[in-house]
């Protein structure tokens, strides 16, 4: 409900707006112009006694200056592709939120040139395994109890909160342009229930009816289709520890020992049901939380490499071994 003149009390801005002013008009009034997807003219009440003030001059020497440390700068991230290990494992892992069946993140059953683990940040981690037709992934997320995700309209999941991510293209071409079979896995929890949602960037003669556009005022982003795949999609979850499986022919993937493949592993996490941090194993670039096609455009560029090995001997996971 909105009517010209009502009151907007305990209501504060959305993460932006563009081009906001004050403006004090001559009878001492104040006005206020924001909005994100609206223009909105609010008059700020209470503010009658707000006058200029002269705070005086602040002189600052030379010497003073000269006395200030010199600028730190900093080496920035190394644009450097790393393996992660996908071991093919003969006896699949149960889905089930215990990870006992994954490789120990302390002793990864790899070559120390290789990553078992992708590492992210504050401590969290994920890995990929594959067994039969299925992949399955692993994550650790110290403090994290469930994935709380606000929901609503699938195709905007990635904005609603916490969630688990999966980069993917079946393939090794070293172009950093998104192409045919480049792909986005979503998975997450609404009120408790499993959700997941398959982004497909191109997929030569599909329909247009499949499509679905990612727009704000600062650009745009196209999927040529966006599904709810929540019923193709198992995941379970224990204080700290998530996975999930996916059936390889849902992603158009026929991974073989040795082979390689483009892709990157991260987790969203939200406040209040809004996505508040994006944090990726290999893609630096995932700062940006406040313009929707920026969040929801894939990067391939930036992404690592997947490395298809054959199964590791079944004293590398306890589970196997028991």
């Amino acid at each position: 409900r909105h009517e010209r003149g009502m009151a907007l009390q305990n209501v504060s801005f959305e993460d932006e707006h563009f081009h906001p002013t004050i403006t004090q008009t001559a009878d001492g009034a104040l006005y206020l112009v924001a909005g994100k997807e609206h223009i909105s003219i609010l008059r700020l009440d209470g503010l009658d006694s707000v006058k200029r003030h002269d705070f005086g001059a602040v002189e600052v020497s030379a010497a003073a200056l000269d006395s200030l440390p010199n600028t730190r700068v900093e080496a920035a991230r190394a644009e450097e592709r790393r393996p992660l290990l996908v071991p093919v494992k003969a006896l699949a892992p149960t889905v089930d939120g215990d990870l006992a069946d994954w490789p120990a993140p302390d002793k990864p059953a790899a070559p120390a040139s290789r990553d078992a683990w992708a590492a992210l940040p504050d401590g969290a981690s994920a890995a990929l395994a594959l067994s039969g037709e299925t992949l399955y992934a692993a994550f650790r997320l110290p403090g994290i109890a469930t994935l709380d995700n606000a929901g609503g309209d699938f195709h905007y999941l990635f904005k609603k909160g916490d969630a688990l991510d999966l980069m993917l293209r079946p393939g090794n071409s070293p172009s950093g342009d998104v192409q045919s079979g480049d792909l986005r896995l979503l998975v997450t929890q609404v009120n408790g229930g499993a959700r997941a949602v398959l982004y497909q960037a191109v997929i030569p003669g599909a329909p247009a009816s499949l499509a679905f556009t990612f727009d704000s005022p600062i650009g745009r982003a196209r999927f040529d289709r966006v599904a709810d795949v929540s019923d193709r999609v198992k995941l379970a979850a224990s204080p700290g520890a998530f996975e999930f499986s996916v059936p390889l022919a849902l992603l158009g993937w026929k991974p073989r020992p040795g082979d390689t493949a483009r892709g990157d592993l991260g987790v969203l996490r939200g406040n209040g049901g809004q996505t508040a941090l994006r944090e990726y194993w290999s893609n630096a670039t995932t700062q940006m939380v406040s313009d929707i096609p920026s969040e929801a455009r894939l990067q391939p560029g930036a992404w690592g490499e997947f490395s298809i090995q054959p199964a590791p001997p079944p004293s590398a996971f306890r589970k196997d071994s028991e």
